[in-house]
């Protein structure tokens, strides 16, 4: 079990701690559903893009840094 805080919240859960991602500065990807219940999505700066496959859509949040 891992605890991810922010601010004054904090989220208890499962977590994969090493997936061999190899990147120059630190990376957290979490679900949706917690960055929401950290206060960390929606971010107001964020844009989504949204397409259509095969008869299934799927949109992506992204963000410029």
């Amino acid at each position: 079990m891992v605890k991810i805080r922010a601010d004054d919240k904090e989220v208890e859960g499962k977590a994969l701690l090493s997936s061999g991602f190899e990147s120059d500065s630190p990376d957290i990807v979490v679900p949706v559903d917690v960055a929401e219940a950290l206060g960390l999505w929606p971010r107001e700066q964020a844009k989504q893009q949204l397409w259509t496959q095969a008869e299934e859509r799927s949109s992506t949040p992204t963000t410029s840094h």
